[in-house]
């Protein structure tokens, strides 16, 4: 649903399903519970992928920049 596949990776970052498709989704949660080891893979790497996409650093840093064009400029 919205951005949702652009920041979670389908089999690696987490599982996608089809918005509205409750049988998909109900599939995708016990696979995740049958599968402990699949679950903290992709918990982990999820976690990994956040923290390098959305560091507040980087953040600080685009909206620092931001600011100083929109008043210099």
């Amino acid at each position: 649903v919205g951005g949702i596949p652009e920041i979670i990776a389908d089999g690696e970052t987490g599982l996608l399903v089809e918005p509205e498709d409750s049988r998909a989704l109900a599939d995708a949660m016990v696979r995740l519970l049958d599968d402990a080891q699949l679950a903290e893979r992709m918990g982990t790497a999820g976690r990994n992928a956040v923290l390098k996409k959305f560091n507040y650093q980087d953040y600080f840093r685009s909206y620092h920049a931001m600011v100083h064009k929109v008043c210099d400029g």
